[in-house]
C-alpha cells in the first residue's frame, strides 16, 4: 500500500498525484481548499481515501489548524476529530499529521483510537516517533491500527527514494504486506510513475490500505472499504 500525506494543499501536484496507477491511498488534510470536488475526483479514480489528522508534535513546528493537542479535554479532542470525520465522509481511516508528542500520550491517543473505533474506520500510524503508543493502545481497546514500514521521501532525492521503494519490495516480499508512506511532491511522483508502471514484473500488487490492515488484522470488513 503506498499512502500520500500532505493531499489537497498543492492541487497540482494533488492531481499529478491523483493520475497515478490506482489503488493508491491518499491522505488528504481536512483544511485543503475544494476538499470536497477535489477527493470526490481521487475516489473517482480508483483510490481510496483517509484524512491527514494534524496531532501535536515534538517542538515548536505547526500541526496546522484544528490540530489535536495533549492539553486539551476530552471533549475538544472529541469535537475536533468528530468534525475531521465529518467533511471527509469517504475516507476509511485515519493518519496522524506530525504527532510525535501526541501519538506518544496514553490519555490523548486512546480518546482518538475510541473515537475512531466507534466510527467503524481504521488508524494508521505513520510512526513519526518511536515512542508511539498507537499500537499498542490500539490492540488493548480491539481497534484496527496498522503502522507505516517505510518512509519514502524524507530525504527528497531521487536516489533515496529509489532506495526507499526497494526496501518497500522487501518488505511485501519478506511480510506479505508492506505500507509506505510519502508526499506529492515533484520528484517522489516522477519516481513513483515508473515504480507503478514496473510492478507486474515484480511480482508485488498495489492495495489499498483497507486491504492489507484486512490481512493483517485478519478482520473480515473495515468501515464498507471492502465490499
Amino acid at each position: 500500500s503506498i499512502v500520500l500525506d500532505d493531499m489537497g494543499l498543492n492541487q497540482l501536484h494533488s492531481d499529478w498525484a491523483v493520475s497515478l496507477k490506482a489503488p493508491l491511498t491518499l491522505s488528504y488534510l481536512t483544511y485543503a481548499k475544494d476538499l470536497a470536488n477535489q477527493t470526490q475526483f481521487a475516489r473517482a479514480k480508483g483510490h481510496e481515501l483517509i484524512i491527514h489528522l494534524p496531532m501535536e508534535p515534538i517542538g515548536a513546528a505547526d500541526p496546522g489548524p484544528d490540530a489535536l493537542m495533549v492539553n486539551m479535554d476530552q471533549t475538544e479532542i472529541k469535537k475536533r476529530l468528530a468534525r475531521a470525520l465529518y467533511v471527509l465522509p469517504g475516507a476509511v481511516g485515519v493518519n496522524n499529521h506530525m504527532g510525535s508528542l501526541f501519538t506518544a500520550d496514553y490519555r490523548a491517543m486512546s480518546i482518538v483510537l475510541m473515537q475512531i473505533k466507534s466510527s467503524g474506520k481504521l488508524f494508521l500510524d505513520s510512526l513519526t516517533t518511536s515512542n508511539s503508543l498507537v499500537q499498542h493502545i490500539g490492540d488493548k481497546l480491539d481497534v484496527p491500527v496498522v503502522s507505516r514500514d517505510v518512509f519514502l521521501d524524507d530525504v527528497d532525492k531521487e536516489d533515496e527514494i529509489v532506495r526507499r521503494l526497494r526496501e518497500v519490495e522487501r518488505v511485501a516480499l519478506d511480510k506479505g504486506t508492506a505500507i509506505a508512506i510519502g508526499h506529492p511532491r515533484a520528484t517522489t511522483l516522477r519516481i513513483l510513475e515508473k515504480w507503478l508502471a514496473n510492478l507486474p514484473e515484480k511480482k508485488i500488487r498495489l492495495a489499498p490500505l483497507s486491504a492489507v490492515a484486512k490481512k493483517r488484522l485478519n478482520r473480515m470488513q473495515i468501515n464498507g472499504a471492502l465490499n
